[in-house]
């Protein structure tokens, strides 16, 4: 029963990762279009599964830059 829940819990972490990669690849997809209501709303979505994951606070660093107006950058 011990080897059954930790498979469940494993297959359970993979799917949630799975899941992430795909909102910020959506995400970063978006910041791109410059559609950036939409990538915030799937970083929003990516951050309620695991708000720590690198790659989605990666991803919400380049949607604050991308928004930031020209000329207001750091140097």
């Amino acid at each position: 029963a011990a080897r059954r829940d930790l498979r469940e819990a494993q297959q359970h972490t993979r799917s949630d990762g799975d899941r992430v990669d795909s909102l910020v690849a959506d995400a970063r997809a978006a910041i791109a279009r410059h559609d950036y209501v939409a990538a915030s709303r799937l970083l929003d979505q990516a951050e309620t599964i695991d708000r720590r994951d690198h790659d989605v606070q990666q991803a919400r660093a380049e949607l604050n830059a991308a928004r930031q107006p020209p000329g207001t950058g750091r140097r």
